[in-house]
């Protein structure tokens, strides 16, 4: 299943067309798509950094997003499902910052995920959920 499929099962629809940077052929190097979910606009982009994917799925900033959406819960198993559909490792909660070298570093950004085992490894941040389907543990400063 891509990560597509996997929100278009939790109730996002296309509000707008792909749109793709590449050579033609194979995977684009960047792909974004603009999806509405829960009358929340977020995007799912994907992109490819030196053989490396990252997916990252943005989402407005928290103090909308809580006026917009019944339940935080739903918003956590909307992430815990894309990151299980990817296979993700780790990821980041802020303003789109890359995560640099060190997935493990809380400095630049508001949370992290993390595989959970981990969570204890982070300094400065505390747990505020474990989101079960991928087995990754959301910190926060």
């Amino acid at each position: 299943m891509t990560v597509l499929t996997e929100l278009f099962e939790q109730g996002a629809v296309r509000v707008d067309r792909p749109h793709a940077v590449g050579a033609g052929r194979g995977a684009p190097l960047i792909h974004r798509q603009a999806l509405r979910w829960r009358g929340v606009e977020i995007h799912l982009c994907a992109e490819r950094h030196g053989g490396v994917d990252e997916i990252s799925l943005e989402l407005p900033p928290w103090d909308e997003l809580v006026e917009q959406i019944d339940d935080e819960d739903d918003l956590w198993t909307l992430i815990d499902s894309v990151a299980a559909t990817c296979d993700a490792q780790h990821g980041a909660i802020g303003d789109g910052e890359p995560l640099e070298d060190d997935p493990l570093d809380p400095r630049r950004h508001v949370g992290l995920i993390v595989v959970e085992r981990d969570s204890g490894a982070v300094p400065l941040a505390a747990p505020y959920t474990v989101l079960p389907r991928s087995g990754l543990c959301v910190l926060l400063r």
